[in-house]
C-alpha cells in the first residue's frame, strides 16, 4: 500500500514538473509572439528574443548568427549574456564566423534542424572550448531560422545545466525559427521597400534639380546668344564709322590746308566771300570740327571696348578648355551689370539707393585652363548676389558709408600645385550662421518669393567643384558682410 502511494506521489511530482515546463514554454511562445508583433526593427526583435529565450529556458548565453549572402558564412550579429557572468565578449576571444558544417552554428545550418551539444569542452565538433571553459558553460543548444525559401540565420545557446531536447522542445524551437524567419523576411522587405522609396525620392529630387539647372543654364545660354547677337549687330556699323574716322580726319586736314592756302594767295576776298566767312565763323569751325572728330573716335573706341567685353562674356565662339585671363571675364561681367551698380531712386518710396563702388585689387595671376563661359556665369551669380545684399531694404547704412564690392585676386598653392584665388566681398547685412551651410543647396534662397530660385550658387558650386576641380566657400558675419572665395587649379 505504501509503495503504491509513494509511486503515485512520484508520478504526481513528475506531472507537476512537466506542467511547470509546459507553462514556461507556453509563456516564452506567447511573449515571443508579442515581441515580434510590436518590434519595429530587426535588431530590437533579435535582442529581445535572445533575452526572452535565455531567461525563459534558464540558458546563460545566447547568440544570433546571420547568414551572409556574400561570404556564405554565419556571422555573429547579436549576443545576450546572463548579467551575473562578468566577462567581456570580443571578436578575438570568440570565433565570430562559421562556414556551413563548422561548429555548433555551422552544423545547425548544414542539418537545418535544432541540435544539442553535450560536454562542450570535450566535444571536438565544438570549436570554442576555451571560451566555454572560461565561462563554465558545459552544454550547447541551437536552432535554425528559415523563411519559406532558405536559411537566414541561426540562434545558439550555452548553459551550465544539462537540458535534453525532447520532441516537444524540438518542435517548439522549429516554430520559433519559423516565426523569426518570417519576421526577418518581412522586415527585410520593408527595409528594401524603404530604401527603394528613398532612392526613388532622391532620383526625383535629382531630376528636379537637373531640370531646374538645365532651365537656368538655357537662360544663361540664351542671354549669351542675345549678348553675342547684340555685340555682332553693333560691331558692324561701329567698325564702319570707326574705320572712316581716320580718312575723315585726313580729308578735314586737307580742306583746312587748302583754306589756309586760299587765305595766303587771296588775302582780300570780295564782299560776298567775306560775309559768308563771317557768318560761318571759320575760325570756330577749324577748331571745333577737329574736336568733333576726336570725340567721335573716343566714342567709337568705347563702343568697341563694350562690344569686346560682350563677346568675352558670351564666349560663344569658344568650346572646351581654354587658357584665359580671368580678369577679362570679371571685367566683362561687371560691364553687363553696370546699370545695377548705378544709383537708383525708388519711384514709389522716393528712397535713393546709392551707387555701388567696385574696388579691384588684382594680382598677377598665373595662366589658367578653364571653361571661360561657365566661369563668367559664376561671376554673374556672385556679383548679382552681392548687389542684392547691398540693395536689401533692411540695410541701414549712413550716408557717409558707401556700398562696396571688393574683388581680390592672387596666386596660392595647394598640395604644392599652383592655384588661383578670387575673393568677392561686400559690406552688406551678412548671412546668419545657422544657414551658411545651406546656401549652396539647390532651391535654397533667402530672397523674397519671386526674386530668387535658389539655383545660382548651387550651379556655381557644381561648376567650380565638379567641372574645374576647385573649391567654393563662403565666410560671413552678420552685420559685417559676406565674402565668397573661389579657388581654382591652373590646369
Amino acid at each position: 500500500m505504501l509503495d503504491c502511494i509513494g509511486h503515485n506521489l512520484d508520478n504526481l511530482e513528475q506531472l507537476n514538473h512537466r506542467l511547470v515546463i509546459l507553462e514556461k514554454r507556453l509563456k516564452v511562445q506567447s511573449n515571443l509572439s508579442q515581441l515580434l508583433a510590436h518590434a519595429e526593427t530587426l535588431d530590437e526583435a533579435i535582442e529581445g528574443a535572445l533575452k526572452l529565450f535565455c531567461e525563459g529556458f534558464d540558458w546563460r548565453f545566447g547568440e544570433y548568427w546571420s547568414r551572409s549572402e556574400i561570404s556564405q558564412q554565419l556571422q555573429r550579429q547579436h549576443f545576450w549574456i546572463l548579467p551575473g557572468l562578468q566577462v567581456e565578449i570580443d571578436q578575438e576571444e570568440t570565433i565570430a564566423k562559421f562556414s556551413c558544417g563548422e561548429g555548433l552554428p555551422g552544423q545547425i545550418w548544414a542539418k537545418n534542424m535544432p541540435l544539442y551539444f553535450r560536454n562542450l569542452v570535450d566535444n571536438p565538433s565544438f570549436l570554442r572550448q576555451d571560451f566555454a571553459h572560461h565561462l563554465n558553460l558545459r552544454h550547447g543548444y541551437g536552432f535554425p531560422i528559415s523563411n519559406q525559401v532558405q536559411l537566414v540565420g541561426v540562434i545558439t545557446f550555452l548553459t551550465q545545466e544539462d537540458q535534453v531536447l525532447d520532441d516537444e522542445l524540438i518542435t517548439l524551437l522549429k516554430v520559433f525559427g519559423e516565426q523569426l524567419g518570417l519576421f526577418i523576411q518581412r522586415k527585410s522587405g520593408e527595409i528594401k521597400l524603404r530604401q527603394y522609396a528613398e532612392c526613388l525620392e532622391s532620383t526625383v529630387q535629382e531630376l528636379k534639380q537637373t531640370q531646374a539647372q538645365m532651365v537656368h543654364t538655357e537662360k544663361m545660354s540664351s542671354l549669351g546668344q542675345l549678348v553675342a547677337g547684340i555685340a555682332h549687330e553693333i560691331n558692324n556699323p561701329v567698325n564702319f564709322i570707326h574705320g572712316n574716322l581716320v580718312p575723315a580726319q585726313e580729308y578735314y586736314q586737307d580742306f583746312i590746308d587748302l583754306l589756309l592756302l586760299y587765305e595766303q594767295c587771296y588775302p582780300n576776298p570780295n564782299d560776298t566771300i567775306a560775309q559768308k566767312r563771317e557768318d560761318l565763323d571759320i575760325e570756330f569751325l577749324k577748331q571745333d570740327f577737329g574736336k568733333l572728330l576726336q570725340s567721335m573716335k573716343v566714342g567709337t573706341d568705347r563702343i568697341r571696348e563694350i562690344v569686346l567685353s560682350l563677346r568675352n562674356f558670351s564666349r560663344l565662339d569658344e568650346t572646351g578648355l581654354k587658357t584665359v585671363d580671368l580678369h577679362m571675364g570679371i571685367d566683362s561681367t561687371l560691364l553687363i551689370l553696370q546699370n545695377r551698380l548705378k544709383a537708383h531712386r525708388d519711384i514709389k518710396t522716393g528712397k535713393v539707393d546709392p551707387a555701388i563702388t567696385i574696388v579691384k585689387t588684382y594680382g598677377e595671376l598665373n595662366p589658367i585652363q578653364c571653361y571661360p563661359g561657365q566661369l563668367n556665369q559664376v561671376f554673374m551669380n556672385i556679383f548679382n548676389n552681392a548687389i542684392d545684399a547691398l540693395r536689401n531694404p533692411e540695410l541701414s547704412l549712413s550716408e557717409d558709408i558707401s556700398h562696396n564690392i571688393r574683388i581680390d585676386t592672387d596666386n596660392i598653392e595647394c598640395d604644392r600645385n599652383p592655384w588661383i584665388r578670387i575673393r568677392v566681398s561686400d559690406n552688406g547685412t551678412g548671412i546668419p550662421e545657422a544657414i551658411q551651410d545651406k546656401i549652396f543647396n539647390p532651391f535654397f534662397t533667402t530672397k523674397p518669393v519671386g526674386q530668387g530660385q535658389g539655383l545660382g550658387l548651387a550651379i556655381s558650386y557644381k561648376i567650380i567643384t565638379e567641372r574645374h576641380g576647385g573649391r567654393f566657400y563662403c565666410r560671413s558675419k552678420l552685420g559685417e558682410g559676406s565674402q565668397f572665395i573661389l579657388e581654382l587649379p591652373t590646369s
